[in-house]
């Protein structure tokens, strides 16, 4: 598992196999010698703590959010204390919040910052972060802006047609699911990703034993991206259910390609080392079963590395074959069309509301015949919501 400030855990998007980098301050003083800026990239959860623990009131809430966010403050305190810098960049967290949180949540990380004493600089003081449109105005992919649907679409569609298969192929076995979702996969998505594709595997798995190594990880990539609270839940069924929790998982993907690209690019010329943030322990656990590295080459997260399950039992002896098939299948010279895929991942959500064979009911309620009750029975009507409302 990725090293942690009390329960947030700190997690670097790619690294060498069989290597969990810490963020210390020996690596801030490091980085710092190399012309290196070191960036934090906190999760919607952390930023909500941040805006919490700044309330004034000393509230419950309040009060629970610095409890949790005093191992991180002690630790940016002392950076300071010792001439270490660093950059916060809260837009990604602040962006998968509601928008009527996340504006006014702006000005409070200020707040947060002189608090904590804690020593931030605006980047960009020139502009008013205050009138910027932060956040998301309701939750579902056909109410995102047209250039974030394009941006989230690759995850998305992987996530959304995992969760397609799991509720109308519930009779089939794990590994023909798995299988199935393969097919389905290369035919409506037609772009490869080990990661999304390790989640899948995850997600059909049948439940391994309790005391094993494998069960933490297990339970908290599937509840992670089946978006529930305890394995005792029902999975969702619902187009719209399905929808959010894919677009949940579909934003915890994106952050830690954010880490990457940030990595890779720089930033304005200079070098960063991204660090996420996330007080989500399931999303740590992903990058246990699958992460990416540069294998020595220099060009972060170009290789995705994921852990050797074969041990398991025979579905993941099975599957690990499965999956190295498709390395023969990778185009690595392929360029993807983001519009191309925002438009395959529309026409997954009609197959979330259809169903695999288009036995999915109409989302909606039955409504009486106000007619002759004779044959009210054979004509009955449905009210139909708009899809993914």
């Amino acid at each position: 598992m990725p090293a942690t400030f009390g329960k947030i855990a700190c997690i670097k998007a790619s690294r060498p196999p069989g290597v969990v980098p810490e963020l210390t301050l020996e690596r801030l003083r490091a980085n710092q010698e190399k012309n290196v800026s070191t960036q934090l990239v906190p999760d919607s959860n952390v930023v909500i703590d941040m805006i919490d623990a700044a309330d004034s009131q000393d509230s419950q809430k309040a009060t629970r959010a610095r409890d949790r966010l005093q191992p991180l403050t002690s630790f940016l305190r002392s950076c300071s204390e010792n001439g270490l810098r660093y950059h916060i960049s809260p837009f990604f967290g602040l962006n998968e919040m509601r928008n009527d949180s996340a504006g006014p949540g702006v000005a409070s990380l200020d707040s947060f910052s002189s608090r904590f004493g804690l020593h931030w600089v605006d980047a960009h003081p020139e502009h008013d972060v205050s009138q910027m449109i932060v956040g998301i105005l309701t939750r579902g992919f056909r109410e995102l802006e047209a250039e974030l649907q394009c941006v989230l679409a690759p995850p998305y569609c992987a996530l959304l047609l995992m969760l397609v298969v799991a509720r109308d192929l519930p009779s089939a076995s794990p590994l023909a699911r798995f299988r199935h979702f393969l097919r389905l996969y290369r035919r409506l998505i037609d772009v490869i990703s080990i990661r999304e594709i390790t989640i899948a595997r995850f997600a059909f798995a049948p439940e391994p034993v309790e005391e094993g190594s494998l069960y933490p990880t297990w339970s908290r990539i599937l509840l992670n991206f089946t978006k529930r609270q305890k394995l005792s839940q029902r999975w969702p069924t619902t187009a719209s259910q399905l929808d959010k929790a894919a677009l949940n998982g579909a934003f915890d993907l994106f952050l830690l390609n954010s880490a990457l690209l940030s990595d890779y690019k720089g930033l304005q010329g200079e070098r960063l080392d991204t660090w996420i943030l996330t007080a989500d322990a399931k999303l740590a656990a992903l990058t246990d079963a699958v992460h990416h590295t540069d294998m020595g080459t220099g060009k972060t997260g170009l290789f995705c590395v994921t852990q050797d399950y074969r041990d398991q039992g025979d579905y993941w002896r099975e599957t690990h074959h499965d999956m190295q098939a498709l390395n023969t299948r990778f185009r690595p010279w392929l360029k993807t069309s983001v519009v191309q895929q925002r438009a395959r991942a529309i026409s997954i959500m009609a197959l979330a509301e259809q169903g695999l064979h288009g036995r999915q009911p109409p989302q909606g309620m039955t409504l009486r015949f106000s007619g002759d009750p004779k044959i009210g029975h054979q004509r009955i009507g449905v009210l139909i919501p708009p899809p993914f409302s």
